[in-house]
């Protein structure tokens, strides 16, 4: 499959990403990595992320003509 876009986190992507994991955490889901004292959930979710250890998650980009493509997290880079 031939993809349109690049395999780069936009900034907007990101942003929803790490809310939605800091949501899941603030909700008491188990922490995936050794965060130390940190109780931001925010600082938490990015750590997560750098670590490697993220959920899998997907990030779905809409084109202009109405077509969409889908990215697995671990095939994009930050």
């Amino acid at each position: 499959m031939q993809r349109l876009g690049r395999p780069r986190l936009t900034k907007y992507e990101l942003a929803r990403l790490l809310g939605t994991r800091a949501a899941q955490l603030a909700h008491n889901d188990a922490v995936r990595c050794d965060v130390g004292n940190e109780t931001n959930v925010v600082c938490m979710a990015q750590m997560e992320l750098t670590a490697g250890v993220f959920p899998p998650y997907e990030v779905r980009r809409y084109h202009p003509d109405g077509t969409w493509e889908r990215w697995q997290l671990r095939e994009m880079s930050l």
